[in-house]
């Protein structure tokens, strides 16, 4: 079985569950995973905002490795709570909008007590937030103030070791034409520096692939994102999750996970796709990868509802293999 150890796994975004649940075809997805990637170091859980699970815990907890690590990311229910509320957000400057980002984030604390207690230790290692309100929305404003207000009031919670750490997505500062818009990433390291200085307050960032490139609109830009982290010493993540620029099925520059693009030796990838091979060997050496807390992939499998299970899983395997490749090369 090949190694991919050091690797965590956004698997949730290629489970044939995504959009509709089914107790059934996500437990023969887990155990197919636990079978391909067994040895991998562990997943990327989605908060979706009530609850370790909006449908089963039981079912879902008892689908995981307990030999596995954890990051819960809270991305996929801060995204649906934007949708209901325009103003929700750590970094809102709507009082009402910041309060309810808060108390989402308590609940996902909760969680994450509920995973630990399950396993019996500490399996949770990293939370990623987000900088949310979207800034391209009509009458909706965020600033850096409500943003450290807001992470000071996160870093008073109870997470049971697991680090706080930013996901930069792209920024609503440069362009309407965004994914998810919300603060600058100087802005959010600004913030993280502050935190630091002023109060010894400890939050990390992580850059997700695609995310950078899609703000930039060129490859580069995820390596102009780890440098700057990097800088301030806030990286501690990187994500590979890919983007294009052509309209194809996961439409242009949308951040739709994207597989990596075809590489030699490997069956599950995207031809449209902006990841190369080279291009995450660039953002490795420039990242200091063994330095980081973690590295993995987050990908999904089009179409969301009707791809196969081999491929489902076959995405993940061939872009760890592609990763394990490169990290031999360097």
């Amino acid at each position: 079985m090949d190694d991919f150890s050091n690797y965590i796994v956004g698997a949730y975004a290629t489970s044939p569950t995504l959009i509709n649940w089914d107790p059934a075809k996500e437990t023969d997805f887990m155990l197919g995973l636990r079978q391909r990637l067994g040895t991998i170091r562990g997943l990327e859980l989605p908060f979706w905002g009530n609850g370790i699970h909006p449908y089963d815990a039981k079912l879902f907890l008892s689908l995981l490795n307990p030999d596995w690590e954890y990051v819960l990311t809270c991305l996929p229910g801060n995204m649906q709570s934007i949708a209901k509320n325009k103003h929700f957000g750590l970094a809102s400057d709507d009082e009402g909008g910041r309060r309810e980002a808060l108390n989402f984030y308590k609940n996902a604390c909760e969680s994450i007590n509920i995973v630990n207690q399950y396993f019996g230790s500490r399996r949770v290692f990293a939370v990623a937030i987000a900088t949310s309100p979207a800034l391209n929305v009509d009458g909706v404003s965020s600033s850096m103030t409500a943003l450290e207000a807001s992470l000071l009031t996160l870093a008073s919670f109870d997470w049971s070791g697991a680090k706080l750490v930013i996901e930069h997505c792209d920024s609503g500062r440069l362009t309407e034409k965004v994914a998810k818009g919300f603060l600058s990433i100087e802005e959010e390291l600004m913030c993280i520096s502050n935190l630091s200085n002023r109060h010894g307050v400890d939050v990390g960032m992580t850059i997700n692939w695609g995310r950078s490139v899609i703000e930039v609109r060129d490859e580069i830009g995820a390596n102009q994102h780890i440098l700057k982290a990097l800088h301030v010493g806030a990286l501690c993540g990187l994500m590979f999750s890919g983007t294009s620029s052509a309209d194809s099925i996961y439409g242009q520059w949308s951040d739709l996970h994207l597989p990596i693009a075809e590489e030699p030796e490997i069956d599950h990838f995207e031809k449209s796709s902006l990841m190369t091979a080279s291009h995450m060997k660039s953002c490795l050496i420039d990242s200091n990868f063994k330095d980081l807390d973690y590295l993995g992939v987050k990908l999904l499998s089009m179409p969301i509802e009707s791809s196969s299970l081999e491929r489902r899983i076959g995405v993940n395997f061939d872009a760890l293999r592609v990763l394990n490749r490169i990290i031999e090369e360097l």
